[in-house]
C-alpha cells in the first residue's frame, strides 16, 4: 500500500486517537464526547506538529522534596554527634564525662569570738595616786620608765615639804657660790646644768634618750656635787643642815613611792577589764567551750581571784602576736590543724589578717576553733570580744556534683583515660546541687584539662 504523498497525515494515524506512549492531557475529555472543558486548549489540528509531552507526564509523579527535611536531617545528626561525645567518644567507654576547671574556691564561717593578748598585768596594794609616763597603746623599750606610783602614806604636803627645801638649798647655792669661783666645783656644776636641760628635753619629747640613763646620770652628778660640798665645806652647817634635809625628805617619800619600768619591748595599756589573768597566752589553749561562752557574756571566771586591796595598774602587750577563740554552729566545718584562713573582724571591713589554726574541738553542732595571728595588735589592744569571719580561699577546681563518688569510705573522683578510669581522692571545699569545688588531697594528681567521670553505669 502507497501513500499519498500530499496526505496530511503521513503516518495514517487518526489525529485524535490514541498514543501508543498514553493519551495527552489535553486527549482527555471529562465532560464527554465533544466536550470541552472551559479554557482547555483545542485540540491539534490534523496538519499541526505534535507538541512534546510534559515532563513526567509518560510516568508516575515525581514528589517535591521540602526544606524542612535537610533540617529535620541536621538536627538527628547534631544529637548523635553529641550523645557520643558525652559517652566516650571513639572509646568503649559508655561513662559520661566533665573537664576539670581550675578556679580561686572560698567558702566563709562566721561566729563569735573571744580575743587573747600575750600580755602581763601589774599590780599594786593600796594605791592613792598613779603618775602616767608612758602613753596609752605607745610602745616601750626594756628598762624605759611606765609610771610612778604613790601608795598608803603619800600626801601632797610631804611632796610640796620637799621642793620647799630644794628651793631654799638652790637659793644658798646662789649666794654662797656667787661671792667666789671654785674651779674644781664649776665642772660638776655645768655637768648638772646639762644633764637637766637633757632630761627635760626628753620629758617634753623635744628630743630621743633614755630617761633611764639620763635619770642616773643626773643622780650621780647630784652626789658628787654634795660629796664634794661636804668634803670642802664642813664648817658651813647651814649648807649641811639643808642637804640633810633633802636627804631625810627624800626617804620618807620613796618608802611610799614605786617606780614601774618595763622589763622587755612591749605596747603598755592603763585599761584592764579582769580577764588578763586567766585569758591570756598561756591559758587560752586550755580554756573549755562554756569557759569561752562564760567570756562572751561578761561572766567571770571560777580561776578569777581578786585580792582585797590590789589594783590593776596597767599590763604590757607583746605587740605582733594574738589569739582567737572563735565558735561557730556549723555541723559541717572541720578545720585541720595549721590550716590557713583569712580572717575579718566586725567593723573593721579593711583590717584582713592571716589566721592558722592550732586546735579545734566540737561539742553537738558547736565548734571551738583556736586560732593564732600573727599581726599587730594595736587594732584589738582594747578589745575582748567581737563577731568574726573566716575565710579560706584556696586554688582548686570546678566540676559536676555527680563526680564525687565514695570509694572505701575516701571521697574522690575518677579521672577518665583510655585504659581504665583512676580514682583520686579529692577534699570538697564545698558544693551546692550543681556543682562541687575540690582540691586533691595529694598535691600534682589533678591537673586542669584532665577529664573525670560523671556518669557511671
Amino acid at each position: 500500500m502507497h501513500q499519498n504523498p500530499y496526505d496530511q497525515n503521513p503516518y495514517g494515524q487518526d489525529p485524535y486517537g490514541q498514543s501508543p506512549h498514553g493519551p495527552y492531557a489535553y486527549d482527555q475529555n471529562p465532560y464527554g464526547m465533544g466536550g470541552q472543558a472551559p479554557g482547555a486548549p483545542y485540540p491539534p489540528h490534523p496538519g499541526m506538529p505534535r507538541q512534546p509531552a510534559p515532563q513526567g507526564a509518560a510516568g508516575r509523579p515525581r514528589a517535591r522534596v521540602q526544606p524542612r527535611f535537610f533540617g529535620f536531617l541536621l538536627i538527628v545528626a547534631m544529637a548523635g554527634a553529641i550523645a557520643y561525645m558525652l559517652l566516650g567518644g571513639m572509646g568503649t567507654s559508655r561513662q559520661a564525662t566533665a573537664i576539670l576547671q581550675r578556679e580561686n574556691v572560698g567558702s566563709q564561717h562566721q561566729g563569735r569570738a573571744v580575743i587573747v593578748r600575750d600580755e602581763r598585768l601589774v599590780d599594786a596594794e593600796s594605791i592613792t595616786n598613779i603618775d602616767f609616763i608612758a602613753e596609752e597603746g605607745g610602745l616601750v623599750n626594756r628598762n624605759a620608765v611606765i609610771c610612778s606610783v604613790y601608795s598608803a602614806g603619800y600626801n601632797q604636803l610631804e611632796i610640796d615639804r620637799l621642793n620647799r627645801v630644794r628651793m631654799e638649798l638652790q637659793a644658798y647655792h646662789r649666794n654662797r657660790f656667787s661671792r667666789s669661783v671654785d674651779p674644781q666645783l664649776e665642772p660638776i656644776q655645768d655637768s648638772i646644768a646639762a644633764l637637766t636641760l637633757d632630761v627635760r628635753t626628753v620629758v617634753q619629747r623635744a628630743g630621743r634618750g633614755s630617761l633611764i640613763n639620763l635619770e642616773k646620770q643626773l643622780k650621780d652628778a647630784l652626789q658628787a656635787r654634795q660629796t664634794y660640798l661636804r668634803t670642802y665645806f664642813r664648817d658651813d652647817t647651814t649648807l649641811i643642815s639643808y642637804y640633810d634635809n633633802e636627804n631625810a625628805q627624800l626617804r620618807k617619800i620613796g618608802s611610799w613611792t614605786t617606780t614601774f619600768i618595763a622589763h622587755e619591748e612591749s605596747l603598755v595599756s592603763f585599761y584592764t577589764d579582769g580577764y588578763e589573768n586567766t585569758v591570756n597566752a598561756q591559758t587560752w589553749e586550755n580554756l573549755t567551750a562554756a569557759q569561752v561562752h562564760n567570756v562572751l557574756a561578761g561572766r567571770p571566771l571560777l580561776q578569777d581571784i581578786v585580792v582585797r586591796g590590789r589594783q590593776p595598774i596597767y599590763r604590757t602587750v607583746v605587740p605582733d602576736v594574738w589569739y582567737v577563740l572563735l565558735l561557730v554552729n556549723d555541723r559541717d566545718w572541720n578545720p585541720g590543724d595549721g590550716q590557713e584562713y583569712k580572717m575579718q573582724l566586725e567593723g573593721f571591713d579593711e583590717y584582713l589578717v592571716d589566721a592558722r589554726v592550732i586546735t579545734s574541738s566540737r561539742v553537738g553542732n558547736e565548734i571551738l576553733v583556736r586560732l593564732e595571728v600573727h599581726a599587730d595588735v594595736r587594732p584589738v589592744l582594747n578589745i575582748r570580744t567581737s563577731r568574726m569571719v573566716v575565710g579560706e580561699f584556696v586554688d582548686g577546681f570546678s566540676i559536676p556534683i555527680e563526680a564525687v563518688i565514695e570509694q572505701g569510705g575516701v571521697i574522690g573522683v575518677v579521672v577518665a583515660n583510655e585504659a581504665r578510669g583512676m580514682f583520686v581522692p579529692v577534699t570538697v571545699i564545698s558544693s551546692d546541687q550543681r556543682k562541687a569545688y575540690i582540691r586533691p588531697v595529694y598535691s600534682g594528681s589533678l591537673v586542669e584539662g584532665q577529664r573525670v567521670v560523671t556518669r557511671f553505669n
